[in-house]
């Protein structure tokens, strides 16, 4: 009966999703699995980890980009397709960091929409028993890109609504915990004496909060004092602060560095819903040219990361004109830019005095809790708003819908979620409890004087001030010298947004979409601040359940099967775009069909002619043209007449023009040999 009513809702939202325009894509073929998912994670004795004496680091970046096909996460049904491809590739990278106590965490940054708690288990369970990090000690932030896989949540709501088609696929789960964990594994195995270095930036206008009307209801905001009055309120009501925490190994008598771990608030929603390739928004350019800068300024040769995490951006969109690739790219470097002056002011204060610290709980969400008057809801409620999209890109379709206009509430407030007006109204009575997360994963980790708190969702800009009031008054009651805090959103977990019960009671986007109630943010700015007062006399580990039950809901085979191909590779065509200054290169070839090709690794480059007739790379300010960079994109476009082959394409877009003879690699795959396109050039 249990699984009649999934289908049931399957069809309901699959009908919903054609009414408000997602498009026609046939739906997936539903696998009646298990009603849950039971995952234990075997423990370490605390006794048994042996302290260095020295302080220690790692970093470890592994490629997670899924084959094509899968469902895209974020912009829910207002996508019209799967991912045809990618724009930009995925990464996940992780830093191992351990003091002379013994004292060890390992920070992860993932180019995803959100962490499920489902992956952040599996990823623990993977690697606990040779690292010794557990669910508690491994901290996993996504950047929020609305542009990556969908389908690996454990709560069904996610799985049903995240994503432009319904489903729960455990092959994507088991993808991303392979990767991931191979991320943490390369970072705990490289792990050497190091020193780090921690600073912060005020940024202004690269962001602006898309809620202004909402924000402006607070009764009280805490403002930065660096505020500048000249700019619009929208760009002011924003959290400015970029924290950087830079890392180098200890090489002789000085240091090289590993890269940074940084955090800084913004949607990953420069590129609009109608993109159907995998990339990593802002996120992606700012990323890759920190990275890209390390390395040539202070010679390195070996990799290097920039972990950049998201911060209190439930109500900050990015600063764009119109949504793109182009305007994505350009905010992603200025960003850049600025936190490369960061890392370069940072050579001199370099310490291998390093004291570590963490606390963690699971908050039962289903036992009542109150703040200020304010009792936390035992049950989860999506609001009519929530229908409509945010103030940075609303449906006028999803509008139409009963309630989905921004502010929809019932008057006068009743009941625990008060001023909410329920979203498809007794349709949602039918969903069960446990569709929704009935667990909250709160976590805190200590650097010298940096404080991490993992947010397991999107915090408004205000309700993210308070946060920050509320721990570091505990810190500074209980004798910690810590004094900053970065929120890292989006982390080890996702219960969607969490804002101020000021907001809360307006109604827009992101009240609607704040599930528990008007409590929700202040119990988790006071739990938070309850886990920072322990940390100062905590002798124990946390307490961590023996078990950790999931209920995804049904199951969908999204992910594509490996097929064998018969035959080989095939080049068909160049053509060149002369639209656009300087033109764009495009090449079609057959190939493996997306589940056999190995999307995690580089596929396609770029080569140039030389004077001797040689082919050799193409290098761009000393970068190589491939599949890895900001401007080569991989396309599938169709199966091909042989059986498991598909039909791709791979297009540049140059961003100066190019004089010299060109040609694209395909990179060779197990038995099949490199294949090469026809020469050409970008020049009339």
């Amino acid at each position: 009966m249990h699984d009649t009513w999934r289908i049931w809702r399957l069809y309901v939202g699959l009908l919903l999703g054609i009414m408000t325009g997602s498009g026609c894509t046939p739906p997936p073929t539903p696998m009646l699995g298990p009603a849950s998912t039971v995952i234990r994670v075997p423990g370490i004795d605390p006794g048994s980890w042996q302290a260095g004496g020295i302080f220690v680091a790692g970093i470890g970046k592994v490629d997670i980009t899924p084959p094509p096909g899968l469902p895209l996460f974020g912009y829910s049904r207002a996508r019209t397709g799967d991912a045809a491809g990618v724009r930009t590739r995925l990464y996940a990278r992780a830093l191992y960091l351990e003091d002379a106590r013994g004292e060890h965490v390992v920070l992860v940054q993932c180019d995803l929409g959100a962490i499920s708690a489902l992956l952040h288990l599996q990823v623990a369970r993977a690697i606990v028993q040779e690292t010794g990090i557990s669910v508690d000690r491994l901290l996993i932030g996504a950047t929020h890109t609305h542009a990556g896989p969908g389908g690996y949540f454990g709560a069904g709501y996610y799985n049903y609504w995240g994503s432009n088609r319904p489903g729960y696929d455990p092959h994507i789960v088991t993808f991303l915990t392979e990767r991931i964990a191979n991320a943490v594994l390369t970072a705990y195995r490289t792990r050497a004496p190091a020193k780090i270095a921690i600073g912060h930036l005020t940024i202004f206008g690269l962001t602006h909060n898309r809620s202004i009307e909402a924000y402006n209801s607070n009764k009280s905001q805490i403002i930065s004092e660096e505020i500048l009055w000249t700019m619009l309120p929208e760009y002011r009501a924003v959290d400015p602060t970029f924290t950087m925490l830079r890392v180098d190994r200890i090489v002789g008598a000085g240091t090289q560095p590993l890269g940074a771990f940084t955090n800084f608030a913004v949607h990953g929603t420069a590129v609009s819903s109608s993109n159907d390739l995998y990339s990593g928004d802002v996120h992606a350019a700012a990323e890759r040219a920190l990275e890209w800068a390390i390395q040539r300024h202070y010679g390195v040769q070996t990799e290097v990361i920039h972990a950049l995490t998201n911060g209190a951006e439930g109500d900050v969109a990015p600063a764009f004109a119109t949504q793109n690739f182009v305007e994505a790219e350009q905010l992603g470097l200025t960003l850049a830019t600025k936190a490369f002056d960061l890392f370069q002011e940072l050579d001199t204060r370099l310490t291998d005095a390093v004291h570590l610290g963490y606390n963690y709980e699971e908050l039962s969400l289903q036992i009542s809790y109150t703040v200020d008057d304010l009792v936390l809801c035992q049950h989860a409620m999506v609001g009519a708003p929530v229908l409509g999209g945010s103030e940075e890109g609303r449906s006028l379709l999803y509008e139409k819908l009963p309630g989905g206009y921004e502010g929809a509430r019932q008057e006068p407030p009743q009941g625990c979620h008060t001023w909410k007006l329920k979203a498809q109204d007794f349709l949602q009575d039918l969903v069960p409890a446990t569709d929704f997360p009935t667990t909250m994963t709160l976590q805190t980790i200590r650097i010298n004087e940096l404080l991490l708190v993992a947010v397991p969702g999107e915090m408004s800009t205000e309700m993210g001030q308070r946060l920050k009031q509320a721990v570091l008054q505990a810190a500074q009651h209980t004798q910690q010298s810590l004094t900053h805090v970065a929120i890292v959103g989006l982390a080890n977990q996702y219960i969607s947004y969490f804002t101020t019960p000021e907001e809360y009671a307006l109604q827009h986007y992101e009240g609607a979409s704040t599930l528990y109630g008007p409590a929700s943010g202040p119990v988790i700015a006071a739990r938070l601040g309850y886990l920072v007062a322990q940390m100062a006399t905590r002798t124990t580990p946390p307490a961590l359940p023996s078990q950790w039950i999931f209920r995804p809901g049904l199951k969908v085979q999204a992910f594509p099967e490996v097929l064998s191909m018969q035959g080989g590779r095939e080049a068909q065509r160049v053509t060149l775009d002369r639209s656009t200054t300087p033109p764009s290169a495009s090449f079609v070839w057959q190939d493996l069909s997306p589940g056999t090709i190995s999307f995690d690794a580089p596929l396609v480059h770029l080569e140039i002619q030389s004077r001797d007739g040689r082919w050799v790379p193409l290098f761009v300010d000393a970068l190589q043209v491939d599949d890895r960079g900001l401007h080569l994109e991989i396309r599938y476009l169709r199966e091909a007449p042989l059986a498991g082959a598909g039909v791709w394409q791979a297009t540049w877009y140059p961003q100066a023009p190019l004089s010299g003879t060109l040609r694209f690699v395909i990179a060779a795959r197990g038995t099949l040999s490199p294949l090469y396109s026809e020469p050409y050039t970008l020049l009339p």
